[in-house]
């Protein structure tokens, strides 16, 4: 399968979007039960990009990421809106 341009996924999403969801048909789709439900992790296969930097900070700063070796990442990752 050739790979899609930008303008013609653009198209190809448009078209999808004017269709109705009463008009697709989803009969060849099994129903989920409620064990597959249960059983269903959220997130599961979802890898955020982790990239690389290097930053300066201030002594003051570098001092309040140590305190507490347990709740060291926590506060990094907060402290970078969950980004890092």
């Amino acid at each position: 399968m050739k790979r899609l341009t930008k303008s013609e996924r653009r198209k190809q999403i448009r078209r999808f979007d004017a269709i109705r969801d009463d008009q697709i048909n989803t009969t060849d789709i099994p129903e989920i039960t409620e064990e597959q439900m249960r059983k269903g992790v959220v997130g599961h296969l979802y890898r955020p990009i982790k990239r690389p930097v290097t930053m300066r900070l201030d002594a003051d700063v570098i001092a309040w990421l140590k305190q507490g070796a347990q709740a060291t990442r926590p506060r990094q990752t907060g402290s970078c809106g969950g980004k890092c």
